[in-house]
């Protein structure tokens, strides 16, 4: 069975669809490596496709499988989302590296901050709300940009939380969505995983799920825990002005989720080298 996805042109203006061009082309490449995501078919282009009209659209298979609830991940399903994550990015390490330009300065994180603040005070944001940016502001004065300088640079998935992974028991039966893999960092993605599959609001972050992920990443990559703690960080500063919203109240059950995952980021800033000691 094929899936069809198309490509909105809104959402997907002609520059973005480079993007999702080259996107397209490295998932075909980390399934013919092995890794769990789904066969693209194309033409000798691409697999980027357009119909007459114009809309761009691509086929692959249609995987097997079930989405999990954010934050429910069994240790046997970290483990071996750990295990794919760091096969991933094993066969993306074998690429030609690229400039990393677009990273923002202190400056720039701050002048996004202080326009969400003044807006959330204008709008009488709720006390999570105003918290929440407080804890952001203190953490962006503070804030030492050179440790992007510290971090692995790599293609990356860029966006691989438990809507995009499918799983088959404790097996990660695919990895999806891969439209947003650039030359970034991966560590976002170590990030976002454990996040996503071992962090629940009424729990906190399931150190035994984080454990089984990185044992199952050091199959075939390493992660220490200084650059485990460095992940966290990294997410938190190239997402955190995204999802600390004035309006959050108000917007969708994904970005609410990211919200509570930048708080929890936030609120253990300066012990998450202890914290991941443990593992």
């Amino acid at each position: 069975m094929l899936f069809i996805k198309r490509y909105d042109p809104e959402r997907y203006p002609c520059p973005k669809l480079k993007e999702v061009h080259k996107a397209l082309q490295l998932q075909a490449y980390l399934h013919e490596a092995g890794v769990a995501c789904p066969r693209l078919y194309g033409l000798l282009r691409g697999y980027l496709l357009q119909t007459r009209s114009g809309i761009a659209f691509c086929f692959m298979d249609a995987c097997e499988g079930t989405e999990i609830d954010p934050g429910s991940a069994t240790s046997g399903q970290m483990y071996d989302l750990g295990r794919v994550t760091g096969q991933m990015h094993r066969i993306l390490s074998r690429l030609p590296m690229k400039e990393l330009n677009g990273l923002p300065s202190r400056s720039q994180l701050l002048d996004k901050w202080r326009a969400e603040w003044n807006k959330a005070q204008a709008e009488k944001a709720g006390e999570p709300v105003m918290e929440a940016l407080e804890k952001q502001r203190k953490i962006m004065e503070n804030l030492n940009t050179d440790f992007f300088h510290d971090c692995e640079k790599g293609w990356a998935h860029r966006d691989l939380w438990v809507d995009n992974i499918l799983f088959q028991g404790e097996k990660v039966s695919a990895i999806l969505d891969f439209d947003r893999m650039k030359f970034a960092f991966p560590g976002l993605d170590v990030a976002r995983a454990v996040l996503s599959g071992a962090y629940a609001s009424r729990t906190g972050l399931n150190m035994k799920a984080v454990s089984a992920f990185v044992q199952g990443y050091r199959e075939y990559k390493k992660l220490t825990p200084g650059q485990l703690a460095r992940s966290f960080r990294l997410l938190w500063c190239l997402e955190s002005s995204k999802w600390l919203t004035a309006d959050i109240a108000e917007r969708s059950e994904h970005p609410q989720r990211f919200f509570a995952e930048m708080c929890w980021i936030a609120a253990h800033w300066m012990e998450l080298e202890e914290m991941m000691k443990k593992i």
